[in-house]
This record gives C-alpha cells, structure tokens and sequence, in this order.
C-alpha cells in the first residue's frame, strides 16, 4: 500500500504560527479598546501634556487651549492669511500648512506652541490663587456661566449656518474633538476665570501709585506727546537708464535720465514752492488749496489735509522730522524734501502737545438685535430697552441697581460685572455708542436709550476717568511688574512636557 505524502508529520500548528496570530489578536483588542477609550475622552482626559508644579495639564485641556489660540488668531487675521493664499476654508487643510512666521513648521505647529505658554501662564496664576486659598466670587460664577451661555450660542449658529440640529453636547465634540463633554468645557472655563481673577488681584497687589505714575511720565514724555500739522504732498518722478529700451519717453542715456529726474524735482518744488507762497499766514485756507491743487495734478480730494494726534515717536521721516523738530512753534510753515519718497512737503505746523484725550467708563445693558431682524424683531427690542430703564427709574436708581438689572438683562458679554465698560476712548466703540459717551453735556448718573447694529443699549454714564494717558503708564507699569513676577515663577516651576500627552492634542 502506498503510503500517503503526509504520512508521518506532525500536523499540529506550528507554534511561531499560533504566537504571531495570538499577538495579532491581542493587538485588534488593544486598538478596539484605545478606540473606545479615546472616543470617550478618557485617555485625553488621563493623560498629562504637561506638568507645571503640582499641576498636570491634560490632554484635554490642551485641546480647549488650542481651539481658542487657533480661532482666535482666525477670527483676526483670516481675511489676511487668504490674500496671501492660504486655505482658511478647511481647518484641518489650513493647520497643514506652513506657517508665514516660520517655514519649518505648520500653523498646527505654532498654535500649538503658543498654546502651551498660554496653559504654563494660567496654570501659574490657577495654582497660585489656590494657594493663596482664593475662593470663587459670585461675579466669577457668573463670568463661567457666560462662557457656558456664549458656547451655547455658538451651537445655534452653528445649526443656523448648516442647516443641523446638533445638541450642545455634540457640537462641544464637533469643536474640541472626540470624547469631550460639556462638564470639561466648565472645568476648563472654571481654571482661567480663577487664573483671570488671581491676574488682576496681582495687579493691585504690585502697589502702583500715582507718583510712580508721574515718575515715568516725566521719564517719557516723548511718547505720549502729540503733533497737529497739515501737510501737502507733491510727488515727484525719478529716471534710470535701461540700454535697449523701446519705452515711450524713456532716457536715452545716462546723463538724459540724470537730467529728466533733475527737471521732476524742480517742476515738484516749484509746485510746492508756489502753494506755500499763496498760503495764509494762519493756514486758514490750506485745505481749499491743497483741493485745488490735487484737482489739478489729477489726485484724490480729500475732505482735509489737516494730521492730528500724529505721535511725535512716529514722525521719522524727512517730513514730519520737520514738525517733530522742538524748535518748531505753531504758525510755522516750509516746504520740505524727501528724497526717500521722492516728493516735497508743504508744512503749516499747528501744535506740539500731550495727548490729554479723556476716557470714560459707562455701563449698559444690551438688547441685541440681528443685523437681519425685521421691524418687528427691532420694536421688542426697543420696547425692552424702554421697560429695563423704567425699571431701573422706579427703583434705587443707582449705579449699583443698574448693574443688577445689568446682570439680569443684558445679552453683552460683560453682563457678569454689571455691564461695566472703563477706559473707553473716541474711535474704540461703534459711532453711536460714542457719540453719547463722549456728548459735552454727559455727566455721572446720565441714563439713554442708544441704538447701533449691535441692538439697543441701556446707558449709564458712570464718570469721566481723565486723561487716556494715565491708565496706560498704569497698565504699563503694571505689566513690567508683572513680567518680572513670571519670571521668578518660570524658574521656580519650570514646565514638563510628555511626549504621548502631546500626540492627543
């Protein structure tokens, strides 16, 4: 009988075999399970990026820290980055590409970066709060419940704009990625208001008084003193030679284009020459020549020519070198050259001075209103407005009633602190915000009603604060004192960075 090929071998598995299928199946379970446990957030929300101190920032939070650094360098700059060709279309298309600052990496890159130190600074300030055994106030309270509010906000737009019907629970995930839940949106909004709040306790807790505030504005005047000119500009054209060229009226040699450019600038000095002499002794009809003038030589008419608050640490040029010179005294007048723009200057100086513009604090309440809504939408919104300041007018009205009805009412962001703006100044707000802040009869305790694109704003006029100049060396010295406070801190806790934390981002 013949004997079968197979006859006498071992026909069990070979054992590599069995090793290798059961390192395989090991290996579908383990990635099934990361899976899982990824889309749940547990291993974002377990896993530490970086170690500042006794605090472990988490992949998760890291998350959020990103989000908010990437949109807003967006929200500011994106119609720029498209100009220059980027694709802010696709986030994930946009975050692939190199970076305009540094080529060797992606914005991905960068933002991450610079959300690392916006997490090692508010770590510092968080733990530094818990330390000192900072509690939460009912207006941070509030400040975390806006947040809570405005996210909420953000949802609806979002079905708005895509036609969907996400829940707030959903759309938290579409924003900051898989496994993310509302309660770590709250832990995370909760650690910057605390961080935000220990800021500006630190702040006053640096001590700056008023003659440290004189101290250094006698030490840089300069940079807060103003200059008032009008200036006419006459440009000039300059020649070069090119050998070969057929180009209608171009030099045909080197001396031809030495003497064409010599023939430009006298024409423009003449000109300018010519406006100077005719001009006033005041400089009353500066702006009716300089028209006359720009008619003529084919430019744009302005409505003036007149330059105000032009910062005397910005006059460099060859021109308003001129006006920036200390000599210079209000009456004086010149025709200037400067050959960097090829053209010469007519100068009527008006005023070297402080810039002393006053800002103001206010509060309001805001009915907003979309850009969109109907008259109907417009007429609640106003009769709201209307109903709040009766309101208002029947109780204490107070200043502090107001900021209660503030906090009650108000669809602004800063509804948290009573509706509460400081530090306001002319060209910062919308045009009729403004115009009533900065109205010549306001006073303290004035109430209004004002409308802007935003939607109906309850006004309360709290005070005058004084000069703009003053809040800023406050805010500066501020932040120098600040500066130094972090930078002993970095060296006391110097941040850690995990490798594999880094990769849930």
């Amino acid at each position: 009988m013949a004997k079968s090929k197979t006859a006498g071998k071992d026909n069990r598995t070979n054992p590599w075999i069995k090793l290798v299928l059961i390192l395989a199946a090991i290996l579908c379970v383990v990635t099934v399970l990361y899976m899982i446990l990824s889309s749940t957030g547990l291993i974002a929300r377990n896993t530490t990026v970086m170690t500042v101190g006794n605090d472990k920032v988490s992949a998760m939070d890291m998350r959020a820290y990103y989000v908010a650094t990437r949109d807003s360098f967006l929200s500011q700059y994106g119609s720029f980055l498209s100009s220059y060709g980027y694709d802010t279309s696709s986030i994930s298309t946009f975050e692939s590409q190199p970076s305009l600052f540094d080529g060797s990496q992606t914005w991905k890159d960068y933002f991450l970066s610079s959300a690392e130190q916006t997490a090692y600074e508010i770590s510092l300030l968080y733990q530094n709060a818990k330390q000192s055994g900072y509690v939460m106030t009912e207006e941070d309270r509030a400040d975390v419940e806006a947040n809570m509010s405005a996210f909420a906000d953000a949802a609806a737009s979002y079905n708005e704009y895509h036609g969907t019907d996400v829940t707030d629970k959903s759309y938290v995930r579409i924003v900051y990625g898989s496994g993310t839940s509302l309660k770590d949106m709250r832990n995370y909004f909760e650690k910057r208001v605390i961080a935000s709040s220990y800021y500006k306790s630190l702040l006053d807790s640096f001590g700056i008084t008023d003659a440290d505030v004189d101290t250094y504005f006698n030490e840089h005047t300069e940079e807060f003193t103003v200059l008032d000119f009008y200036r006419y500009t006459v440009n000039y054209q300059t020649y070069t030679y090119t050998e070969g060229s057929a180009e209608a009226g171009a030099p045909k040699s080197e001396a031809e284009a030495e003497s064409m450019t010599k023939m430009a600038k006298a024409n423009a000095k003449q000109t300018a020459d010519a406006f100077l002499a005719t001009l006033a002794e005041d400089g009353s009809n500066f702006d009716t020549l300089a028209a006359e003038y720009a008619e003529a030589a084919g430019d744009t008419v302005r409505e003036t020519w007149l330059s105000e608050d032009t910062p005397l640490t910005s006059a460099t040029t060859a021109g308003s070198g001129w006006a920036a010179n200390e000599a210079r005294k209000p009456g004086d007048k010149a025709v200037v050259e400067d050959e960097a723009t090829n053209s010469y200057s007519v100068f009527y100086f008006l005023d070297r001075r402080i810039n002393d513009e006053n800002t103001v604090a206010v509060r309001h309440i805001l009915f907003k209103t979309d850009s969109s809504a109907d008259e109907e939408a417009l007429a609640a919104a106003k009769q709201s407005a209307e109903d709040v300041l009766a309101q208002w007018k029947a109780g204490a009205a107070t200043e502090d009633s107001f900021a209660e009805l503030a906090k009650e009412y108000s669809a602004d962001g800063n509804a948290f602190g009573g509706g509460l703006y400081t530090g306001i100044y002319r060209g910062q707000m919308v045009a009729e915000f403004q115009d009533w802040c900065f109205d010549e009869s306001r006073k303290p305790g004035d109430t209004g009603i004002v409308k802007t694109d935003y939607g109906y704003h309850v006004m309360y006029f709290v005070e005058n604060e004084g000069p703009r100049y003053l809040g800023t060396i406050r805010d500066t010295l501020q932040t120098n004192a600040y500066s130094e406070w972090l930078d002993g801190q970095k060296t006391a806790y110097p941040a850690t960075f995990h490798k594999f934390g880094l990769t849930q981002v």
